[in-house]
C-alpha cells in the first residue's frame, strides 16, 4: 500500500479505490458500488456485500478510517451515488475495475499484488 500512496496523489481514482479497499475490507465488486449514501455518520452503514446477497448474507458497518475519510474529501466525485466511476461517469463493471487495479498495481511496482482488499499493493 505504500508503494500505492506513494504513486497516486489524493484525488485519483486509483487512490481512491486502493484507499476503499484497504480501509473497509472490501472486494473489487463491493468498492465500485459504495457512495456517499452508504456513510452515515462516518460508518460504512447497513451495506450488505454483493458476495453475500443472493443468500441473504450479513449487513456490515465499518468505521471510515481517518485516511479514507481524507481521501474522500480530497477526491471530486462524479458520481451521485458511487465513488468510483468511469471518465463517463458511469459506475465501473466489476471486471473493468479489477483490469485498471490490476494496471495501477503495475504502474506502482506493487510485488505480488492483486485485485483484492488483502493484497492491494501491500
Amino acid at each position: 500500500m505504500i508503494a500505492s500512496r506513494d504513486k497516486y496523489a489524493i484525488g485519483t481514482q486509483a487512490r481512491l479505490t486502493m484507499e476503499l479497499m484497504l480501509n473497509l475490507g472490501v472486494r473489487v465488486s463491493d468498492a465500485r458500488q459504495i457512495g456517499q449514501p452508504h456513510i452515515q455518520n462516518g460508518v460504512l452503514t447497513d451495506y450488505q456485500p454483493q458476495k453475500g446477497r443472493t443468500t441473504g448474507g450479513h449487513l456490515i458497518n465499518v468505521p471510515i478510517h481517518a485516511d479514507l475519510a481524507r481521501v474522500i474529501a480530497g477526491t471530486k466525485v462524479l458520481g451521485t451515488s458511487t465513488f468510483l466511476v468511469t471518465t463517463e461517469g458511469n459506475m465501473y463493471a466489476a471486471k473493468y475495475l479489477g483490469q485498471e487495479m490490476r494496471e495501477w498495481c503495475d504502474a506502482a511496482s506493487c510485488q505480488n499484488a492483486a485485485p483484492t482488499a488483502s493484497a492491494s499493493c501491500a
